[in-house]
């Protein structure tokens, strides 16, 4: 760093060459006159320290006159360097640099040097002369006299350093003609300063007294001594090394753990002297970081450790020039640019600067408050200190200075300002309180005050509202100590003294004129706040304030049932204070008002069911029962909640008076006079009706049904008046209906099941199903179903089926009038005759509310195996109750709780077996089904209930099935299956539409077989010839083959049945019968007619010959 100290030192009201000796150092003045480098002492701290390192020297002086202390410094090393020369380093330092040019070259006698020094002159070569007739025997050769003359360059540079000072231009130059002279290279004398520059450092931390002009004094040398920053890094860390071994190795740890200790002063001095130097070499981040590393591993320090050591030796000095800027603000010496350029040399960072600045400024708020002084009772008045005339504007200056931003200043005023404006406010507060008449003067009071303090409007805005919240808050928190301990006497008391002290707060502040009060209770007043009077105090504390007062306040009230208005006003205050919600205060109410009010409204029940009811007496207990809520502020909520406890309890009480729980005219007709009292429509009860008389209604109905289960017609109009004198809803009724039925019901299925089971399943099966010994049955046969289609039927089932099915019909189960539908009717005419005429009938819908799977009455199993029972009987039953059962299949599937789509896949499962049977019986006979057959199979769609599409489906998979099985047995023996048989097959699937590979799942190679087979046959029988186009292309549809699969088919056959024929021809040839050669001759033509005459086969020459000749002789004639 090449920073001038002017700046620092007139900070410090310091001299440049001033000194401050450590008490540590001095405190010990008994020392020698004069101590040698090995002697040593002991210092106070029990450590041996280097008389060396002390670097003291006492002046010689007689005993009597006192001894001048010379501290330690760094031009000690000066001297160091001089003194520890050589002896050639000396005589040669005294050669003039002329001389040492000559003999640089040439050996010099070492008589001629001496006699040189002998006999001085001013002419070198004189000197030489002379000195050689003096000379004695010996030389300085030349190697030896540039090793001189380098090593003579040091002493003669700390000479120079010694005599002109360190800085200096005159110095500088006297430096560079050093290297000149004596012929050192730049290398050389880079290392010379260096070490120079270390010996000097190492010098400097003798005195273990850190100086403001350390820094300085060390940047001049290395500007004089025109050092490299690498040099300087690299004289740092050498020093690091001597000061731990000259300072460290022999001090005990413990001494070198007390700051104070004068050779851990030392270290600290050189951390801090060496952090300073490489910081103000303008160097990278990385650079200083490796240097310093190289620091602290020589003393094994961390680079925190470091910091912190600079950082204690450089902050002492920085606060004693932040004190001189206090002393010296209004002489406007000191400026911002100043305090950085200081804390650049001292190396402050901007974090520690601010906070020494801070405690600067707060330091001088207190010193002009005057809140610094101590008095004899460690106390002060505080509504007497204030600041004096113009410490404002003082401070502002200050603040300038520090470069303290204005929160940081604002905040250190108010943090001394803020209790002594507290203590006059809380005065005035105390005296606004007791006379809320003095709000205006007390106000005018604290703006004073604020005035005085230099307080901005909000700073005292603020700390108003917070005495405002402590004074009202003190009191609710008074009020909560005496609410956990139930004493609501004083409990009421104090939250009245608390409510009072409130509004006088509000009217002080109000006075103000700075907000209303709406925007003064928002602010300080709102319990959502956890900084206002009572947002600190737990909701359920304030809940329970607010529930001992209103309850004291009802105690208090006229007759314990009347609120006063004052009484309202303060509760409703109350709520807003302490932050109540609405529902909470409809509980409170509920539960302080609702005992008064629902007693009431159920005595006055009590009185309309008892003997002395009339309509004047309902009429009066209604308007007392309206006077009562309104006194009491009960909510139309809860006395709704109320009326349907009331209404449910009479409710409860006629069931109980009336005979078999159905209520007679009388109490039917109380009942309805309760719902006037409590203001009940008879649609708000039903569901109370329901509870308590659906029961009753329930056992009627059943009772109606009797042993058949079926409801007369006489019935229902009775059960249909006592459910509306029951109070109950047509669709609870039915609901109630609907219990009923199923009760009825649900053995009717069971039996059914398990006549069904017992004639279906055999003793073994249904032991094992019920899981017990069913014994012998003499009605199981045990035989396979039978029939002329392969199915059988339990006839006697369907009359109890039946049975089932009038039950659900006659009940008119499920069935509601939708509307009303025009139909037309034949009727007799005046004359009559027939006519036709329009009429309006109600139109029903039927659903099926109640099934059997749904009651329990059986599983899913059993439900299918009897539905599935019942179709076959409607199949198989001959008679006149034959549409009857066709007509009751979907009703009687549908009660046992299966939809269309379920019913018509349990339909279509009798009808596959149906139709496969009968479709197999048909076509054993013929090759397809003929009218007649489509007819008996349209009677068996509508028996069993069919749709269109699901009885040709049907038939399509029966017909599948059915040409199946065929292909499987004409695919068993593919090989010697005839031409014919194959074309049979194929027509007829043609004539079914149906496809041999879709359908049948006929492989690519059987179709080709077939093909193959079909085509042999008929080129043998000739009805398939080279013509016959038209055939094999109706083959080849039929087959569902493309052409190119039929031509391979055809060439592969005709070339096979070629290359046999040759081979015939062959062997009558080998025979010699060349007659019967004729006739496969002839076939061997035939098939090549077919490709054309190209058959491509090999045949030898001698063969192509005699088969010529053959052909030549045979006779075509026929």
């Amino acid at each position: 760093m090449r920073v001038a100290p002017e700046a620092l030192l007139l900070l410090l009201s310091t001299s440049s060459n001033a000194y401050v000796i450590n008490r540590s150092v001095v405190s010990d003045s008994r020392w020698g006159s004069s101590l040698s480098s090995s002697q040593v002492r002991t210092n106070r701290h029990g450590s041996r320290m280097h008389s060396a390192l002390l670097a003291t020297t006492v002046a010689p002086a007689s005993r009597t006159t006192p001894q001048m202390l010379v501290l330690p410094g760094g031009s000690d090393a000066f001297k160091n360097i001089i003194e520890n020369s050589n002896q050639d380093a000396k005589i040669v330092r005294k050669v003039p640099a002329p001389l040492r040019k000559v003999v640089s070259v040439a050996a010099v006698p070492a008589a001629a040097v001496g006699g040189f020094l002998l006999t001085p002159s001013r002419r070198a070569i004189a000197g030489v002369v002379g000195g050689a007739l003096s000379g004695v025997i010996g030389s300085i050769g030349k190697d030896r006299l540039d090793s001189a003359a380098v090593s003579a360059a040091l002493p003669a540079l700390a000479q120079v350093l010694l005599d002109n000072g360190i800085e200096g231009q005159a110095t500088m130059d006297s430096v560079q003609k050093i290297q000149t002279n004596f012929g050192v290279s730049d290398e050389e004398f880079e290392t010379m300063c260096t070490e120079v520059y270390r010996q000097y450092l190492v010098c400097m931390c003798n005195d273990p007294t850190t100086k403001t002009g350390d820094i300085t004094e060390l940047n001049k040398l290395a500007s004089t001594l025109r050092l490299s920053n690498l040099s300087v890094g690299e004289a740092h860390a050498e020093a690091a090394r001597d000061i731990f071994r000259l300072k460290a190795t022999w001090t005990p740890e413990d001494e070198l753990a007390d700051p104070e200790h004068p050779d851990r002063m030392s270290i600290d001095k050189f951390l801090f002297l060496t952090e300073r130097a490489l910081r103000g070499s303008g160097e990278t981040e990385e650079a200083f970081t490796y240097e310093m590393s190289r620091v602290s591993k020589a003393f094994g320090l961390s680079t925190k450790e470091i910091q912190n050591r600079c950082s204690a030796i450089s902050k002492p000095f920085y606060l004693r020039a932040l004190s001189s800027t206090r002393s010296k603000i209004d002489t406007g010496e000191i400026s911002s640019d100043m305090l950085q350029r200081a804390r650049n040399q001292l190396g402050i960072n901007d974090w520690a600067a601010r906070d020494m600045h801070i405690s600067t400024y707060s330091n001088e708020v207190r010193s002009l408050l005057g809140t610094d002084k101590e008095n004899e009772d460690d106390s002060f008045d505080a509504a007497s200190l204030a600041f004096p005339e113009g410490a404002l504007d003082r401070l502002q200056k200050l603040k300038d200075v520090l470069g303290l931003s204005d929160e940081d200043a604002n905040y250190e005023i108010e943090t001394e300002t803020t209790p002594l404006f507290q203590a006059t406010a809380s005065s005035a507060f105390a005296r606004a309180i007791e006379d809320s008449s003095q709000s205006s003067a007390v106000w005018e009071e604290i703006s004073a005050r604020q005035a005085q303090l230099g307080l901005s409007d909000e700073v005292t805005s603020s700390l108003v509202g917070n005495i405002a919240v402590q004074v009202v808050g003190e009191i609710f928190e008074e009020a909560v100590g005496f609410a956990k301990v139930n004493n609501a006497p004083k409990t009421m008391e104090v939250l009245d003294r608390a409510l009072a002290t409130k509004e006088s707060v509000v009217d002080m502040l109000a006075s103000s004129g700075n907000d209303d009060e709406a925007a003064i209770n928002e602010k300080y007043f709102d319990a959502n706040s956890q900084r206002s009077a009572v947002g600190f105090i737990p909701y359920p504390d304030r809940l329970r304030m607010y529930q001992i007062y209103y309850s004291s306040s009802l105690k208090k009230s006229k007759g314990g049932k009347e609120l006063s208005a004052e009484q309202e006003e303060n509760l409703s205050k109350f709520q807003v204070i302490l932050g109540i919600e609405e529902s909470t205060v409809l509980e409170t109410i509920k539960n302080t008002c609702g005992p008064i009010v629902k007693n009431n409204m159920v005595m006055a029940c009590k009185d309309i069911l008892g003997p002395e009811y009339d309509d004047d007496l309902v009429v009066s207990l209604k308007k007392e029962n309206e006077k009562l809520i309104s006194n009491l502020r009960v909510p139309d909520s809860l006395v709704e909640s109320y009326t349907r406890t009331c209404y449910s309890d009479s409710l409860g009480m006629v069931q109980n008076m009336a005979p078999g729980g159905i209520p007679g005219k009388e109490y039917v007709d109380k009942l309805a006079a309760i719902r006037d009292f409590l203001n009940m429509e008879i649609e708000e009860v039903h569901e109370g009706h329901l509870s308590a008389f659906g029961p009753a209604y329930k056992k009627s109905v059943v009772e109606a049904m009797g042993a058949t289960g079926i409801i007369r017609p006489e019935f229902r109009e009775p059960l249909s008046k006592l459910r509306m004198g029951l109070g109950v809803t047509e669709e609870a009724a039915e609901s109630l209906f609907h219990e009923a039925v199923s009760e009825k019901m649900k053995p009717i299925v069971q039996k059914l099941v398990n006549e069904m089971e017992r004639t279906l399943l055999t003793t073994q099966q249904l032991s094992q199903k019920r899981g017990m010994d069913m014994g012998e049955d003499m009605f199981q046969s045990g035989k396979p179903a039978s029939g002329k289609l392969g199915i059988g039927a339990a006839g006697n089932l369907i009359g109890d089926c039946m049975n089932l099915v009038d039950f659900y019909q006659e009940n008119d189960i499920g069935k509601k009038q939708v509307g009303m539908k025009s139909v037309e009717k034949k009727v007799k005419g005046e004359d009559g005759e027939e006519i036709t005429e329009t009429v309006e009938e109600p139109e029903y819908e039927q659903t099926f509310p109640v099934t059997a799977l749904e009651i329990g009455g059986c599983d899913d199993e059993s439900a299918e195996q009897l539905f599935r029972q019942f179709l076959v009987t409607c199949f198989t039953e001959q008679g006149p109750n034959v549409q009857r059962y066709e007509a009751a299949a979907p009703t009687f599937g549908s009660i046992l709780g299966f939809d269309a789509e379920r019913q018509e896949e349990i339909s279509s499962t009798i009808g596959t077996m149906i139709y496969e049977n009968y479709v197999n019986n048909v076509m054993r006979t013929k090759p397809s089904l003929d009218q007649q057959d489509m007819m008996f199979l349209a009677n068996i769609q509508t028996k069993l209930n069919l749709s269109s599409e699901k009885s040709q489906e049907l038939l399509v998979e029966a017909q599948k099935k059915n040409l199946r099985n065929e292909a499987t047995n004409l695919f068993a023996d593919l090989q010697s299956a005839s031409g014919a048989s194959l074309k049979a097959f194929r027509e007829r699937c043609n004539s079914m539409g149906i496809d041999l590979q879709e359908d049948l799942n006929v492989s690519g190679d059987r179709l080709k077989a077939m093909l193959t087979i079909e085509m042999l046959e008929g080129i043998n029988n000739g009805s398939i010839t080279p013509e016959s186009g038209d055939l094999l292309t109706e083959i080849q549809d039929s087959l569902g083959l493309t052409s190119e699969e039929c031509e391979d088919a055809l060439q592969t056959l005709i070339t096979n049945l070629a290359d046999g024929t040759l081979k015939n021809i062959g062997n009558e040839f080998r025979r010699g019968r060349d007659e019967r050669a004729a006739d496969e001759i002839k076939n061997l033509i035939k098939y090549a007619s077919f490709l054309g005459g190209d058959l491509d086969l090999d045949v030898s020459d001698d063969m192509g010959q005699r088969i010529r000749g053959v052909y030549d002789s045979m006779d075509f004639t026929e």
